[in-house]
């Protein structure tokens, strides 16, 4: 179920075909699921209810081909990594993972096994972006139950084609074994780093040591309790790759054990078609895009067939784990008011109002610049808002957005011009230079330019009065400041109807303790909505 089912945000902007972040062409979205235990916590054994979801801004490797990125922060309680170079540089250079507070480390360290399957050498350097919020009142988060082999098993779910068969390959673990890191010895038993420590609660756990035969990659999904409350730990839900199928939401992945405004919440998405020949970007029925699916994943523009020349894509994903159940507004009314604790009970516990956190991850194919990016990320603060997060002192409301208008960005040379990988200009990659591979003292994010680089932009420099979709064939530029108002619109808009959509796709979830976490009363929301009932 969700927020257009009942007829909600139906004014609210033309959607895709999926009204997901993966209907921005080349975005795909992986999910791992772990569900297991119930009753009583006991550190290291559960109840688990937590995951991992990765969002992959490009087919190709993002580390070898980045996107321009940037950061937003409403309220700081939380974490991202990999956040301050993004600011320094503007480049996103790795898929973008999404969990739980204390499993932030073992994801990044999967990441950057990941990208180092992906290159030659020794001359490069890896800061991915990893962001949480916390999942500690149903899940046994200091159990450290997220592995290293769940975050390969969502890029491979995503469609990132041999992630994490090429990290194994890459020294860093089997994915049957327990995600052990580049031979450092069985995860479970001694779970030793080199022989020379432990690591503290990896070992003995529950289900937790093996992957094999308790991950598999689901196809069919549903976001709410995936897995069931008794099942051993599985990818949770469908997976698309480019816009193929749905986008798995609330009990899923990273947010498996999420809380928003009260009601149980999680992963939520939600997507925008901007400009186009008409220039109309209200009141378009949801999936209108000209009668053509959206599931084309060889990266064409979207304006072809959602509204001609000049339109724009921009998707939502987030991670709702946020809010007061008093301050949640759905589509303009103040539901929360309604629905207070008197008719559907809080989950309980010493937490203060509003703790939490909510992570957004703003996807567009415009071609839009770092700072551009920034002012993007910044606008889900609106969003939040319209839903009632205000965030709160003990809430984590960061942001991010990318956009994929550019290319070859890593080679330093210019957007769009020649000079692809095993060519002469260059390999697309950050750190490496040429078809031979040799490194260029660059880096991950670290873009180098060479004399022939420097000499042809000056001699050639952008002409930024031309159109703003292309100059002189020199491939997609910048926006003008009309385009970015829209782009702005249509974040707020979709970053809102994600978060609804977390709560329409979530479902009544126990966890540690025996705490419960209630689903939204959907039924009841459709009566007070249209008014049936006061």
């Amino acid at each position: 179920m969700r927020a257009r089912d009942i007829g909600l945000f139906a004014a609210s902007g033309r959607t895709g075909a999926l009204n997901a972040i993966v209907d921005v062409p080349g975005v795909a979205v992986g999910h791992v699921t772990r569900i297991a235990g119930d009753g009583p916590l006991v550190v290291g054994e559960g109840p688990v209810r937590t995951g991992v979801t990765v969002v992959v801004p490009r087919p190709e490797p993002v580390a070898l081909n980045p996107v321009f990125a940037g950061i937003g922060r409403l309220n700081g309680n939380g974490e991202m990594t990999g956040s301050h170079w993004i600011e320094e540089s503007g480049l996103l250079t790795s898929p973008i993972a999404l969990t739980n507070t204390h499993s932030v480390g073992v994801v990044r360290d999967a990441l950057v096994q990941v990208e180092r399957s992906q290159r030659s050498g020794s001359d490069w350097w890896s800061l991915p972006v990893v962001a949480e919020t916390w999942d500690g009142l149903l899940n046994d988060i200091n159990g450290s139950h997220v592995l290293a082999a769940d975050v390969w098993a969502a890029l491979e779910a995503a469609g990132a084609s041999g992630a994490g068969r090429a990290a194994t390959a890459a020294g860093a673990g089997p994915a049957g074994s327990a995600s052990r890191a580049a031979g450092a010895g069985p995860a479970a038993g001694a779970s030793r780093a080199g022989g020379a420590f432990p690591v503290g609660g990896a070992a003995g756990v529950v289900g937790a040591g093996r992957v094999g035969g308790a991950i598999g990659v689901g196809s069919a999904g549903g976001a709410g309790g995936a897995g069931g409350a008794g099942g051993a730990s599985r990818v949770g839900g469908a997976f698309p790759v480019g816009g193929a199928g749905p986008v798995a939401e609330g009990n899923v992945g990273s947010g498996t054990g999420m809380i928003c405004h009260g009601f149980k919440g999680g992963i939520g998405t939600s997507f925008r078609i901007v400009g186009g020949s008409a220039g109309d970007t209200d009141g378009e029925a949801q999936g209108d895009t000209g009668g053509e699916a959206l599931g084309d994943t060889g990266g064409e523009a979207l304006g072809d067939t959602a509204g001609g020349v000049g339109s724009y894509t921009v998707g939502v994903l987030v991670q709702a784990n946020h809010g007061s159940r008093r301050r949640l507004v759905i589509d303009g009314f103040p539901v929360g008011l309604h629905l207070d604790e008197s008719v559907v009970p809080l989950p309980g516990g010493d937490l203060p109002e509003g703790m939490g956190s909510i992570i957004t991850v703003v996807a567009t194919d415009a071609p839009l610049l770092p700072h551009q990016c920034r002012t993007l990320a910044a606008r889900t603060a609106l969003g939040i808002g319209r839903a009632g997060g205000v965030g709160e002192h003990w809430s984590g409301d960061l942001s991010i957005a990318f956009a994929t208008g550019h290319s070859d960005l890593g080679r330093g040379g210019r957007s769009g011009t020649a000079g692809r990988s095993g060519t002469a200009g260059g390999s697309g990659s950050a750190g490496q230079a040429g078809s031979s591979g040799a490194p260029d003292r660059g880096s991950s994010g670290s873009p180098t330019r060479s004399p022939e680089d420097r000499a042809r932009s000056l001699a050639d420099p952008p002409d930024l009065d031309t159109d703003h979709r292309e100059a002189a064939g020199a491939g997609p530029l910048m926006v003008d400041a009309g385009m970015l108002v829209a782009l702005y619109e249509a974040t707020v808009d979709a970053t809102e109807e994600a978060i609804v959509n977390a709560l329409f796709a979530a479902e009544t979830m126990t966890g540690r303790d025996g705490i419960t976490a209630h689903a939204l009363p959907i039924d009841r929301v459709r009566e007070l909505i249209s008014g049936q009932s006061g």
